[in-house]
Parts: structure tokens; sequence; C-alpha cells
């Protein structure tokens, strides 16, 4: 997708709505059945016009995505490792999320 930031890879990430669970948004977001998640962190972001406070969770996955799972939010989704990463062009608040997992 096209904009600022189009072109660069991110974990799924999503701003919850009232009313909403994370859990069942990231289910919706990916396509998948089932996951559980667990909060692992926070990162503050600054923009030139707002502060973002960012909740980091990792996921147990049950399934992988559906075909075409996220196509409204991402012009695609794939799994990655570790060592994948350093061939993604990222963000910064990308890269701060990630440094926020644990290993």
């Amino acid at each position: 997708m096209g904009g600022l930031f189009g072109g660069l890879w991110e974990p799924p990430m999503l701003e919850v709505e009232r009313g909403k669970t994370a859990q069942a948004m990231m289910e919706a977001l990916l396509g998948i059945g089932s996951l559980e998640l667990s909060v692992v962190g926070e990162q503050t972001h600054v923009l030139t016009h707002r502060k973002l406070r960012i909740t980091i969770a990792t996921a147990e996955i049950t399934g992988g995505p559906s075909e075409g799972a996220g196509s409204r939010v991402y012009d695609r989704l794939e799994w990655c490792t570790a060592s994948d990463l350093g061939r993604l062009g990222m963000s910064s608040l990308a890269k701060k999320v990630l440094l926020g997992c644990p290993d």
C-alpha cells in the first residue's frame, strides 16, 4: 500500500477499539481462529503530532493466517523468523516493538 510508510514491514499492529478485545481484533486481522496474547512490555513512541503508548504482546497461535487475511490493512502477511529481520525494511516503531519482545 502507498503512503508515508508504504512498502515497510511491521509486526501485526492494531489500535484496540472501544468495546472490543485486542485478542478478538488480532484474530480477525490475521484470519486466525484462536490465539492467546501475553503482554511482554510497553513502549512509548513520539511522533511530531502525538505520543503513542504501545502495549507489546506475543501470541501463541493455533493454525496460520487464512488466504487474504488482513487485506484491508496489509498488502500481505508473511511468517518471519528472527533471521529474516535483517532483510526487511521497517520503521523505527516496528524496531522498538521487536526489541521489546523476548528472544
